[in-house]
């Protein structure tokens, strides 16, 4: 269990271990928390914070800590461009006051369950028919490198942020890799005309301008 505080971004969307995403952050609240994750000099970061999928109606339990890896650009309405990269999951022990932003007590989520090469081969392989489908060039992804495949491929499959929950959530490998394989079966009949997917799909790695859950 963490004992100081985490940081607790609450967004409409799941981050990913190894998974790095560019974000606008705009709301003071959350300005605040990244000043606070920031070395002297104010461009790169020394402090984690959490991601946490939340909406307006849930709040998830599972979330992933997150480092900042660089300011990338500076708005004259106060706006920040950030670039961050996903580390490992964590739980919500408890909620804490006495911050501007939300803050919690966490304790690591780990798998009980190991890597399955076969089942890793047949998703890679689905996942890139989808890509081929979906996209006009494939590009590469804005990820570091992964023990576990299963949220690398998770990462541009065109999943939505309730899937991309469960999956952050499954605590074993070849759990993750038979969702996603069980996914990319369902979709890739109808990947063509799907446009809601495709677009998905196609947000990797772009920045993502996004309002902030309330908590």
């Amino acid at each position: 269990m963490r004992v100081q505080p985490l940081p607790i971004f609450a967004l409409p969307f799941v981050l990913f271990p190894g998974e790095r995403i560019p974000f606008r952050i705009y709301e003071p609240r959350y300005r605040a928390m990244i000043r606070d994750c920031l070395d002297p000099s104010g461009q790169r970061g020394i402090h984690e914070f959490g991601v946490l999928f939340a909406t307006e109606q849930n709040n998830a339990e599972v979330g992933c800590v997150a480092q900042l890896e660089r300011i990338l650009q500076h708005h004259p309405d106060g706006s920040l461009d950030i670039l961050t990269r996903g580390l490992r999951r964590f739980y919500i022990q408890e909620f804490v006051g006495g911050r501007e932003y939300p803050a919690a007590i966490v304790q690591l989520y780990d798998d009980e369950a190991f890597p399955d090469g076969r089942l890793a081969n047949v998703a890679a392989s689905l996942h890139t028919k989808l890509i081929e489908l979906t996209t006009e060039k494939i590009e590469v992804p804005l990820f570091e490198p992964l023990d576990y495949v299963s949220f690398l491929l998770g990462h541009n499959a065109g999943l939505q942020d309730t899937e991309r929950q469960e999956l952050l959530e499954m605590r074993s490998e070849p759990q993750r890799l038979e969702y996603l394989i069980a996914f990319y079966r369902r979709a890739i009949p109808g990947a063509i005309r799907n446009n809601e997917l495709k677009h998905r799909v196609r947000l990797n790695g772009h920045l993502r301008v996004i309002k902030p859950a309330s908590m």
